[in-house]
């Protein structure tokens, strides 16, 4: 148990700040593109169902 303190109090603080900082920055910006992707690729779905749809009822009726 003494061991772990001696070694947290070693590392400065500000530096494991700006580590979470940048790691949660990089976090955020890869669920911006992570979302941008899905809700870009369920609009395209969304768009192209109905064609796609009557496009297979078309194939069903010959």
């Amino acid at each position: 148990m003494q061991q772990e303190s001696i070694l947290q109090v070693n590392i400065p603080p500000h530096q494991l700040i700006v580590k979470e900082d940048r790691h949660g920055e990089h976090d955020k910006s890869l669920s911006v593109i992570l979302s941008l992707i899905t809700s870009t690729s369920l609009a395209m779905i969304w768009k192209t169902f109905p064609g796609y749809m009557s496009f297979m009822e078309s194939l069903a009726k010959r």
